[in-house]
């Protein structure tokens, strides 16, 4: 099993509000995307356009160990386009059409409205598991104070990930309730695999079990099968 952290990759064109479209302020703070309750009865869906940043530098743009990213010098739109005002991944309609059946069990999807009726779905995970084996992980943990005695430990950083993979074997994508006010979701080899099969693009997957050199190798193998499933 395969497990990363889930981000968009850096070089695809990002979205922010729209502020000519006469936008009310965001319907949650950011904040709400840390919890394991709903927020579906408290958000209002608002119009989003494509943030066109000239300092972004896209010329390099290259396989990073996942799926194939093409080269290019021109700014592209993948298919899970950094939110700024969420400081969150959003799904296109594309990537939704391809996933939301995968990812249905364990997310609430929040619709945004993008230029020219063009569709987007922010995603709150309310899936978290206790996976994480931190006796063989490297934990970075806040000082736990006397009122905090007898509370669950929340870690500050995470050096070195370890986890119990009996406890992942159904799982998709989840959080750790070690870290619940960051914002940091992790995926299993089926979402990894299902991204890639459907060749959708603007994914990072950060590898953090097994050992990132195990897990970048495995990753350019799927890189190299979906090269191949393109050309075929």
């Amino acid at each position: 099993m395969r497990i990363a952290k889930l981000q968009s990759y850096g070089r695809y064109q990002g979205l922010v509000l729209n502020e000519a479209a006469g936008n009310p302020p965001m319907p949650i703070e950011s904040t709400s995307f840390h919890s394991p309750e709903s927020i579906r009865v408290l958000w209002q869906p608002v119009a989003v356009m494509y943030f066109n940043d000239e300092k972004l530098d896209l010329s390099d743009t290259q396989d990073t160990g996942n799926c194939s990213q093409p080269r290019t010098r021109e700014p592209l739109r993948g298919d899970f386009p950094h939110f700024w005002s969420l400081n969150h991944g959003v799904l296109t309609q594309r990537s939704y059409d391809k996933l939301h059946n995968l990812l249905e069990p364990f997310v609430e999807f929040l619709p945004l409205s993008g230029p020219e009726e063009e569709a987007f779905f922010a995603f709150k995970v309310l899936r978290f598991v206790d996976a994480l084996d931190e006796t063989n992980s490297e934990i970075e943990w806040f000082p736990q104070l006397k009122r905090d005695i007898g509370k669950p430990r929340m870690a500050r950083r995470i050096k070195k990930h370890a986890f119990r993979e009996e406890m992942l074997d159904k799982e998709v994508l989840f959080r750790i309730p070690q870290m619940p006010t960051h914002n940091h979701v992790f995926v299993t080899s089926r979402f990894i695999d299902a991204v890639c099969d459907n060749s959708l693009i603007g994914f990072n997957f950060l590898a953090v079990w097994p050992i990132p050199a195990v897990s970048n190798e495995h990753m350019r193998y799927v890189a190299k099968r979906l090269r191949r499933t393109r050309r075929s």
